[in-house]
């Protein structure tokens, strides 16, 4: 599977939504999307469904129980459509940068476990001035950079090599993204 980019996903009414309500639940700053780094890059985080950090079970019933957010259930099922059949969510949560604060390149899975990540891009507007890029670096192709776009959708496997950039000084709001992380599970 390659990177996918899916424009369009959401409606601009419920990326709204969604923005508004991950800002209303508040973030926590101090998240490290790779821990093993000796450039510590930190930034907001929001979990919403992780099993307990428990990466070989599925977090589908925690999501189930979640009524806060039950419009994210079938979010994921639209999702799991397009992944490899019997994947299952691991983890899903909501990512933030502000500006100055770069994400560090990582991978989400290991290399060969066939893990997938979806990320939806959850900024009700956004400006091509304003920066804020992920970073894909494939081994078997050249980088691409994705810009961030409203209710954009973008699938990879897990073990490519990504890193989110911050938005530029102009960009006067974190840059969003809901992120979705599954995996075939035994």
């Amino acid at each position: 599977m390659t990177i996918a980019v899916h424009d369009g996903f959401l409606a601009r009414h419920h990326v709204a939504m969604l923005f508004e309500r991950l800002n209303e639940r508040g973030w926590t700053y101090g998240w490290m999307a790779d821990r093993s780094s000796n450039r510590p890059a930190r930034h907001w985080h929001v979990n919403l469904a992780d099993n307990g950090f428990q990466a070989e079970q599925s977090c589908l019933p925690e999501l189930e129980t979640l009524s806060a957010w039950s419009d994210l259930l079938p979010l994921w099922g639209s999702i799991a459509k397009m992944l490899p059949q019997g994947h299952q969510p691991t983890r899903i949560y909501a990512n933030a940068h502000t500006y100055g604060v770069d994400g560090a390149l990582h991978t989400d899975c290991p290399p060969g476990t066939g893990g997938r990540t979806a990320l939806i891009y959850l900024n009700p507007v956004w400006k091509p001035d304003w920066g804020g890029v992920t970073l894909f670096t494939p081994a078997e192709s050249d980088p691409l950079s994705v810009m961030p776009k409203p209710g954009r959708l973008v699938i990879f496997p897990g073990d490519v090599p990504h890193c989110a950039f911050a938005p530029t000084k102009s960009c006067h709001d974190l840059r969003v993204t809901l992120v979705f992380k599954s995996k075939v599970l035994p």
